[in-house]
């Protein structure tokens, strides 16, 4: 029985659980068919709207219609009277085209009446204009020929004290007829006129246009002399100056190889003319072979070899024509320490007649110096001046403080030139170099020096170079071992 009521039960759940599951798929339906109701209630609505407005739009056309018929009707009416207006205004505008063709025809013929009328009056016009002016002009002749008349009387009567009228002149020749006579005289008159003009001042024209000749021709001869004067004397200072460029350029080309030889200690060099045939014109070439060395131009040349180079070139034209006075500026720039003791070789040898004025920095050159003078600042905005002189045992020089002597207080005998020569073993002068300690150097001073000559009285440009403002301080020029301590 238990199983029985168990086998129920479950029949019963089964059937429960069918009978939700098509309560379920009825609800289901149920809501489907509601929405799809009111979805069609929507567009029942929706089409009710449209039928209105159809209906409406509908009428409206409707009286449109029947306004447009009863409009079209009355337009019919209007158009077939204004087609009567228009044809008899076309009619009236015939009618008054005729007539204004009519007019315009009579008015042609009435300005081409017009127009000969005006033709005629301007053609009597213009004969009329014709007559006065000739009839103008005839009695302008008259009243000229009128006025010769009287005037050729009025003359005739005081150059000659006649009355032309009372006078009769017979024909010069009977046989001519009056026809003949003017003709004849109108060919006089032709030749008279062909002569022209004539100038009573003439021969006076004559006179002076001659002199002004004469002056000319004098004047041409002058210049003409002149010129072949200026041309001989043209040709000689060229035919000398040749002379003297050729042999002033001989020597010079022998001092040029003698000095190369000499700076270089060997080598050759030499300087040409590119155009012989023209010297004053001709380009020159520089040649130079340093020992050791192929023949080279100037221009592949160091520039140590190219300032020796320079500077033999230099002194070849200075020994053509020595000068007792000469200034260098920083010619020993470009030198190393051997090459600027060869040329101070060259310099002690020139200094026996040229005294000789080097600015430099260079200490070789300081050290082979005579007399040293320099600029220094030891007070900020004061320049002071070091002048050192040197003995020709000098090698070394005092402190640099016994040095400085301020430009202010130099009087005109405070420097002096000397122009001794170095002597290259001035260490061994008091026997191989171990000397006394005694100072080599003359130290320039105020009161403890008498010199020959002031600084005023140095050059020009050494005075202008002395007196330039200096803005920043100068090292203290010296030379030997205190100058490598300082």
């Amino acid at each position: 029985s238990i199983n029985k009521s168990t086998e129920e039960l479950n029949s019963y759940e089964v059937e429960a659980s069918q009978a939700l599951e098509k309560v379920s798929g009825l609800q289901v339906k149920l809501v489907e068919t509601r929405s799809k109701v009111e979805q069609l209630e929507s567009k029942i609505s929706h089409i009710s709207e449209l039928q209105k407005e159809i209906t409406a739009t509908i009428d409206a056309k409707t009286s449109e219609i029947e306004q447009a018929k009863i409009d079209i009707t009355n337009s019919k009416e209007k158009t077939e009277t204004l087609e009567e207006d228009l044809k008899i205004s076309f009619n009236q505008r015939r009618e008054l085209n005729g007539k204004q063709n009519n007019l315009r025809s009579s008015q042609n013929d009435i300005l081409s009446k017009v127009t000969s009328r005006e033709n005629l009056a301007k053609s009597i016009r213009f004969e009329k204009d014709n007559i006065n002016e000739k009839s103008h002009s005839l009695d302008i002749r008259l009243t000229t020929l009128d006025s010769e008349a009287t005037t050729i009387i009025e003359r005739i009567s005081e150059d000659y004290e006649l009355d032309i009228k009372t006078i009769e002149v017979e024909r010069p020749n009977t046989e001519n007829t009056d026809e003949q006579a003017s003709d004849n005289l109108i060919e006089l008159k032709d030749l008279l006129k062909k002569f022209g003009a004539v100038n009573l001042l003439a021969l006076e024209e004559y006179k002076t246009a001659y002199e002004r000749e004469q002056f000319l021709k004098e004047q041409l001869g002058d210049l003409t002399i002149a010129k072949d004067d200026l041309q001989a004397t043209i040709i000689k200072i060229n035919h000398t100056a040749r002379q003297l460029f050729v042999e002033t350029f001989e020597k010079v080309k022998s001092n040029f190889k003698n000095l190369f030889t000499e700076l270089f200690t060997g080598g050759e060099a030499d300087i040409s003319l590119t155009d012989p045939s023209d010297p004053l014109e001709s380009d020159i070439d520089i040649i130079a072979r340093p020992r050791g060395k192929k023949l080279l131009s100037i221009t592949m040349m160091s520039g140590g070899e190219r300032a020796l180079t320079a500077i033999s070139l230099l002194f070849s034209l200075y020994l053509v024509k020595p000068s007792p006075f000469c200034i260098l500026d920083e010619i020993d720039a470009p030198l190393d320490d051997a090459n600027c003791k060869r040329f101070l070789k060259i310099i002690d040898k020139f200094s026996r007649q040229t005294q000789f004025i080097t600015i430099t920095h260079n200490k070789i050159t300081m050290e082979a110096s005579h007399n040293l003078y320099g600029i220094t600042m030891e007070q900020f905005g004061i320049s002071k001046l070091v002048a050192v002189k040197f003995n020709e045992d000098a090698h070394h020089l005092k402190d640099s403080d016994d040095m400085l002597i301020e430009r202010d207080n130099i009087n005109e005998d405070d420097l002096n030139y000397h122009d001794d020569n170095i002597s290259d073993d001035t260490e061994d002068s008091n026997g191989n170099g171990k000397g006394s300690s005694k100072p080599v150097t003359e130290i320039v001073e105020n009161e403890s020096l008498e010199i020959s000559e002031s600084i005023d009285e140095l050059p020009e440009k050494v005075v202008e170079r002395l007196n330039q403002t200096i803005t920043t301080p100068v090292e203290e020029i010296a030379s030997g071992e205190e100058t490598e301590q300082d």
